[in-house]
């Protein structure tokens, strides 16, 4: 087979792959191209972090896609980081493929590669463990900087029940990867066991100088004989004089083929059983490590027991064997390969880049983090970008706004003159949006409604219900936890890496030395209801600009099928090409375009729509919080109607006084929100935290709208006197500061003062507000958050001791 026609195969949603290089071209064209037309949007390439700088410096193509439509994650080990691991996901399936072959077109279609596969489907237990620990092991190379893939990850595993279910290790499949105290080669004869072996088969293109691999697989197995299977003439094995195995030529098991053979295996023949390892070990001890010590490189291979003699016949080796061995004296003589300047390539990377609208994040390495540092911006075809970047506060590394025409690809930086190599600038809001669920009809339908109308109303809530229910339909929101609203204390809440927290969960496990201007990319940028935030943000005078990457056309890539070079792993490993020449509601949105109104305008809301909307989505709100976790699409519903309420009374749609009057009618919303005494709904908002710990956008401007519309409640006045709600508004924010969990000086951070002052230039002055009072209502109770919290803890602890009372009493 060719291993690039495996990733045409429909049913996933997730594909991760790991490579020591990467052919770019190879990839987008040949595997990327084939996994999106399959319908996997989710796509994450893990590599040497050093061979990722020196294929973006080789003066090849550089990639289009990276950063934008896949995640690129450079993998930061001491020695090689060598893996070839495909790990697909769907809902109810999966797939591992464990191989030999690099993410090169060479690896992809030229060379003579081995790989071998596990599948399961619903009901398919067997392979499920081995799956898990190829997600597991995968996951330990994606650093923190790398965010967008985390999240990614994060993202695949909770739409995929399987990977969380515990079931026992079957056996007679295992995957051996590095990061165990023991070596590859002894793990592997642990698995052989007792069994007499009495034939040990090697298949490997590199070899190491004395044949340490070899004679430590001997020494563990003890075979009778042993049989090396390699090209005799590519002149990468050594001719060792007291060599204690026979040697056989690999080319009748090729026939006429003329390929470079990158496959490694080892198979360990006994009278009950074929014992195989295959995948991206070379028979070197950087690879196997011995009796004693572990290996150096990070490698991951695939064990299997078959019936005996099964896996010669099956890998077409027994044609190898049945010929002559080949004497030492005529294989070519060893050409020790050039070493890789893998210290160079590190000393040249600058570090990790991502950018969130117009900010650009730099996390540098500590040999460019110098305070003369200079960061240039570059497009997708590596040449200069005309911007200016100005620094501004960050919470982790350093953040620049960009002023420029279009989204950078790449960035380097200057330090005096040392230039650093180029680093793809990764656009994680980009990455994310490639996860929406397909657009539905329904949900084509709201997404056409926005493109119409750019102003408050209940038909932007019809839009968003209906974007929600078609999201929830198609990816079932997560049922809702045992114990209802059983709270988690912090460490176990810390523990939970990988996977959904609460609001209250999230911030009881913050750390309380985190920055106040650290937040995270929008937790719904995989959600089509993004498009309703966006809307909703421009309405009320936030910019939702982003800068947009030019378009790029690729070239076509031509596979050549023609000789390999046998010049070895440098090459190869480097990304030589070996010959290739590559140049909940449903219906339709109400409130919309009256009957026989050719003019395409939208009706206006009236009080009793603005009414009826509060009334339904307390009872909605209600009944969904029964049935299912709540959500941060249910967070925006919760802003989008506190938003229509304060225009509604802005607009004089609705009064100041009286049980339809605005105040009562937004203090319904935000009571449901923060008011239940013992789990406020608010709490009972679940979402996937990134890694830095930072809250989302999304959340942020929820949490603003409410503190904005609590300030607005307190000076609400009518006839120029006090409504009847203002008095309380005070008591009430006290709970809803406190509840919200968030620290004095998080609470004044960019999101949440920029949201509350648009609101005030939006509404203040048709509800009869000063902003200043506004904006001191909201400092004050910011600075009082320590006493609030404290008050509220203690209100809680009362409440429950009474309860206990009360129930030993009926006891």
């Amino acid at each position: 087979m060719k291993l690039f026609q495996a990733f045409s195969e429909t049913g996933y949603h997730t594909t991760v792959i790991t490579s020591f290089c990467i052919d770019f071209a190879a990839y987008e064209q040949i595997v990327l191209t084939r996994l999106r037309e399959a319908d996997c949007m989710n796509n994450i390439v893990v590599a040497d972090r050093r061979m990722v700088t020196q294929a973006l410096e080789d003066g090849s193509r550089p990639p289009l896609y990276a950063g934008r439509r896949y995640s690129l994650a450079g993998a930061n080990t001491a020695e090689l980081f060598h893996p070839k691991l495909v790990l697909q996901l769907g809902h109810d399936c999966g797939r591992l493929l464990v191989a030999s072959a690099n993410l090169t077109a060479a690896g992809l279609a030229g060379n003579l590669e081995v790989v071998g596969q596990m599948r399961m489907g619903l009901g398919e237990d067997e392979p499920v463990p081995v799956l898990q620990q190829a997600f597991a092991y995968i996951r330990r190379f994606i650093g923190p900087e790398e965010t967008a893939a985390l999240q990614q990850l994060d993202w695949a595993r909770a739409r995929t029940p399987w990977l969380r279910r515990a079931l026992p290790d079957f056996g007679d499949v295992r995957l051996l990867a590095s990061g165990d105290a023991q070596g590859l080669a002894r793990r592997f004869a642990a698995l052989v066991g007792r069994e007499k072996v009495a034939r040990l088969v090697v298949v490997s293109p590199y070899w190491d100088e004395k044949l340490r691999a070899v004679q430590a697989l001997q020494g563990l197995l003890s075979p009778r004989t042993t049989a090396l299977i390699l090209q005799t003439k590519a002149g990468l094995f050594p001719r060792v004089a007291d060599l204690k195995a026979q040697v056989f030529d690999l080319q009748p098991a090729m026939g006429k083929q003329q390929r470079f053979a990158h496959a490694k295996v080892i198979i360990a023949q006994t009278n009950a059983a074929d014992h195989v390892l295959y995948g991206s070990a070379n028979c070197t001890f950087a690879a196997l490590g011995d009796q004693r010590l572990a290996g150096k490189n990070e490698e991951a291979c695939l064990y299997r027991k078959m019936p005996p003699g099964a896996a010669l016949e099956t890998l077409a080796l027994d044609k190898a064997l049945d010929a002559k061995p080949t004497p030492v004296s005529r294989i070519a003589p060893y050409r020790p390969t050039p070493a890789i300047p893998l210290e160079e390539l590190a000393q040249k990377q600058p570090g990790h880049f991502r950018l969130q609208r117009k900010e650009l994040t730099w996390i540098p390495v500590p040999s460019f983090d110098r305070p003369d540092a200079v960061v240039e911006l570059l497009d997708a075809r590596s040449e200069n970008l005309n911007t200016t970047l100005t620094p501004v506060a960050s919470a982790a590394g350093r953040a620049f706004q960009i002023e420029a025409t279009q989204s950078p690809a790449f960035a380097r930086v200057r330090v005096g003159e040392r230039v650093s190599s180029i680093a793809i600038v990764h656009v994680q809001e980009s990455i994310l949006e490639q996860l929406k669920v397909g657009k539905t009809k329904k949900i084509q339908e709201a997404l056409d409604a926005l493109d119409t109308d750019a102003a408050e109303g209940v038909w932007l809530l019809d839009a968003l219900e209906m974007i929600d229910a078609e999201e929830r339909r198609l990816a079932l929101a997560p049922p809702r936890r045992r114990g209802g609203g059983r709270r988690r204390n912090t460490a176990e809440a810390q523990t939970q890496s990988g996977r959904e927290l609460s609001f209250e969960e999230f911030i009881a496990a913050r750390s309380p030395e985190m920055p106040a201007d650290l937040h995270s990319a929008s937790s719904l940028a995989m959600s089509h209801a993004n498009s309703v935030r966006a809307l909703l943000n421009t309405v009320i005078g936030i910019s939702e600009e982003r800068l947009e990457a030019a378009d790029e056309e690729p070239e076509a890539l031509h596979l050549d099928m023609g000789d390999e070079t046998g010049d070895g792993e440098a090459l190869l490993e480097a990304g030589g090409e070996f010959g290739t020449d590559v140049s909940a509601l449903g219906g339709t949105i109400a409130n919309g375009v009256e009957a026989g109104n050719d003019s395409g305008a939208r009706r206006a809301d009236t009080a009793a729509d603005i009414a009826r909307s509060v009334l339904r989505f307390n009872e909605s709100i209600g009944e969904a919080a029964e049935e299912r976790e709540l959500t941060t699409r249910d967070l925006l519903r919760f802003r989008l109607l506190m938003t229509l309420v304060m225009a509604a009374g802005a607009n004089g749609v609705l009064r100041a006084r009286g049980d339809a009057g605005w105040p009562r009618l937004a203090a319904q919303v935000l009571f449901r929100l923060f008011g239940h005494a013992g789990l406020p709904l608010i709490n009972r908002v679940v979402f996937q935290p990134e890694d830095n710990g930072g809250v989302p956008t999304d959340v942020l401007e929820g949490l603003a709208t409410s503190f904005w519309t609590a300030a607005a409640l307190a000076h609400a006045k009518s006839a120029g006197a006090p409504t009847e709600l203002a008095t309380h508004a005070e008591r009430f924010a006290s709970e809803m500061y406190a509840v919200a969990g968030l620290d004095s000086d998080y609470l004044q951070c960019p999101v949440i003062t920029t949201v509350m002052n648009a609101m005030s230039t939006r509404y203040a002055a048709g509800l009869g507000l000063d902003p200043e009072r506004v904006k001191a209502f909201h400092s004050q109770f910011a600075a009082a958050v320590p006493q609030l919290r404290a008050a509220r803890q203690a209100r809680l602890t009362e409440f429950n001791e009474r309860v206990d009372e009360e129930v030993e009493e009926e006891s």
